[in-house]
């Protein structure tokens, strides 16, 4: 049987050579150029929820290390460092502040070696490096005691993906407050 020839009328109407309705060529790539922007939106948005997870698991993991060293401070030196700012916190734990964070010489005892952590340089007014959390942000640390102060020992946490916290004055750890939504505590 020889193939039927198709007038250029019914090419337009997307009938095929046996006579049948047919998707014409433009409406195939329409709904496959349709699946592949979806495609890329849905990779797109599982790759930032992914590397979201991975920075907040990392941050878990540097409280947690911080968190020994703390403890490792005050089991040393009978409290914690008294102190909310972070440089004096990790200067505490490298061994160049006492409890009441007045310099030591010679250093004492380090609690935390650099390794592992991602530090930002000293800046010239502290004079101390930092720990970074995975979002660019030095890790939080208050500790008061005192009237007022409701924590069994400290807090350290992370501010989170836009580097705002809210009032740890109290030692509080609310984490209900619009600026506390995205912080990250320890496990």
């Amino acid at each position: 049987m020889l193939p039927a020839v198709l007038s250029p009328a019914a090419r337009r109407r997307g009938v095929s050579a046996a006579g049948a309705p047919a998707f014409t060529l433009l409406e195939v790539m329409t709904v496959l150029g349709v699946i592949v922007i979806l495609a890329a939106v849905s990779i797109g948005t599982t790759a930032q929820s992914l590397r979201n997870r991975a920075h907040r698991l990392r941050a878990q993991a540097d409280l947690t290390v911080i968190a020994v060293a703390v403890e490792a401070f005050r089991r040393h030196h009978g409290e914690y460092p008294r102190t909310a700012a972070p440089s004096d916190l990790f200067a505490a734990l490298a061994g160049r502040r006492s409890v009441t964070n007045t310099p030591l010489t010679p250093p004492g005892r380090i609690f935390l070696e650099p390794d592992g952590l991602t530090w930002a340089p000293p800046s010239s007014g502290a004079g101390e490096a930092v720990a970074l959390d995975p979002w660019g942000n030095p890790y939080r640390y208050v500790h008061a005691p005192g009237p007022g102060w409701r924590a069994p020992g400290f807090v350290l946490y992370s501010a989170g993906p836009d580097g705002t916290a809210g009032s740890h004055a109290t030692g509080a750890v609310p984490g209900v407050t619009p600026a506390d939504a995205d912080n990250v505590y320890l496990p």
